[in-house]
């Protein structure tokens, strides 16, 4: 268990701390300025507000933001483990750095500090069930999948989610008989996550609002297996 988180890079005009909810709007133009360079899903306001009522993080203690000088938030790292398990641990992220400020040393950092910050998480649960550092990219992210694949990721299932106006009648889908289709639930009044579908060998789905993103959304997801001490790489 890493007994101290690493200490963030010293970066001129930049101060890190854990997120505050006046933070909640700097964060939402963080996510769109990533989404506009690398596609994927982003978040609102509220999304963002939703956190500190989460059992998933303690925001105090599980996430970190990098501020400049003019108060504008350039990378923001969160750790979310599940406070419950019945087979295994899995910890998700809410990481984001900004395009300008994407370099080797930053990104190495978030990584590293968001997967001590979720070993530390992992220890105190006292218990001998499989661990799990999850992370997520979608096909056309090929810098983001080299960048997991060097830091000892590996693919562990693909999945698409359809979007539609709930407002329009739509008829049945049937998924092929190696997948498996999990109903969505409604995220906005007239935008709702139609069905998750996964393909073959599968852990679950794990929905993500995606209010203004497209309406296909294809994922690949990948994870790290913790062993205790030592990382070994997962396997399906």
């Amino acid at each position: 268990m890493p007994e101290l988180l690493p200490s963030p890079p010293e970066l001129p005009g930049i101060t890190w701390r854990p997120a505050r909810r006046d933070d909640a709007a700097c964060i939402v133009v963080l996510q769109d300025a990533v989404f506009e360079e690398d596609g994927g899903w982003r978040e609102v306001e509220s999304e963002i507000l939703d956190r500190w009522k989460s059992d998933y993080c303690d925001v105090e203690q599980d996430s970190l933001v990098a501020v400049d000088d003019l108060g504008r938030i350039i990378a923001s790292v969160w750790s979310y483990v599940p406070s419950v398990a019945a087979t295994k641990w899995r910890a998700f992220h809410d990481n984001f750095i900004h395009p300008d400020h994407r370099t080797a040393g930053m990104c190495e950092f978030v990584l590293e500090w968001w997967e001590a910050r979720c070993c530390q998480r992992f220890a105190s649960k006292g218990d001998d069930l499989p661990q799990f550092l999850w992370r997520d990219a979608y096909d056309w992210q090929t810098g983001k999948i080299e960048f997991l694949a060097a830091n000892g990721y590996e693919p562990m299932r693909f999945y698409v989610e359809f979007l539609r106006d709930s407002r329009i009648p739509s008829r049945i889908t049937r998924c092929r008989s190696d997948s498996r289709c999990d109903p969505g639930r409604q995220h906005h009044s007239n935008i709702h996550v139609l069905f998750t579908t996964l393909r073959s060998s599968t852990i679950g789905a794990h929905n993500r609002s995606q209010r203004r993103a497209g309406h296909r959304m294809q994922t690949n997801s990948f994870c790290r297996r913790r062993h205790s001490l030592s990382t070994t790489m997962a396997s399906r």
